[in-house]
């Protein structure tokens, strides 16, 4: 069996373990994040079995209050259940690759912009929050466009603040993009 099919399997594990059990027994559970032990501050991490036990019992704004990232760590579980039962065809694996070098070149704008327009350019740019003026709360995407400015001009305390959840995320779009660069260098030097 490969490492690939073993992360899989793993992660359809976890999705099936946390839509099975109550949400309410994974909250009666104690923390084990090894960083709120030490520091007694949270993590970026903190709160995520709890968010996606929420999500998979359909607690949306629960989910949400527990840690904002819950819905791409889920989608990104259920990626990777589902590539278990879909193999990579020579179609598909080029399929895949047109949409993450097109999903990279946008995401490569978002990374580029705090040094290309203001931050009041981008503001009137940036569409208001349609969940903030229905609800009078803040979405999970509140405050992103303000932290990614924050981190790009190494203000991360800023950028927290703004949004918990834009460290982590500029973080995937990071490695994306490292990713993205690694699989075209070895595409190209592939023999056709």
């Amino acid at each position: 069996m490969t490492p690939r099919r073993i992360i899989a399997y793993l992660a359809a594990l976890a999705v099936g373990v946390l839509a099975i059990i109550p949400t309410r027994i994974i909250e009666s559970l104690p923390s084990l994040c090894l960083i709120k032990s030490i520091s007694g501050h949270e993590c970026y991490g903190c709160g995520m079995t709890r968010a996606l036990s929420c999500l998979l019992h359909g607690n949306v704004t629960g989910a949400l209050a527990y840690n904002r990232g819950a819905p791409a760590v889920l989608a990104l579980l259920v990626g990777l259940a589902l590539s278990s039962l879909f193999p990579l065809t020579v179609e598909l694996r080029a399929a895949l690759s047109t949409v993450w070098a097109m999903l990279g070149l946008i995401l490569l704008c978002v990374l580029i912009a705090p040094w290309m327009v203001t931050p009041a350019r981008a503001a009137s740019l940036v569409p208001a929050c349609e969940w903030k003026a229905r609800y009078h709360r803040e979405c999970a995407f509140c405050g992103m466009t303000t932290a990614f400015f924050a981190i790009s001009h190494g203000r991360l305390r800023e950028a927290d603040q703004a949004n918990r959840g834009a460290i982590p995320l500029y973080a995937a779009f990071l490695l994306n993009e490292a990713g993205l660069v690694l699989f075209l260098q070895s595409e190209r030097s592939r023999p056709c």
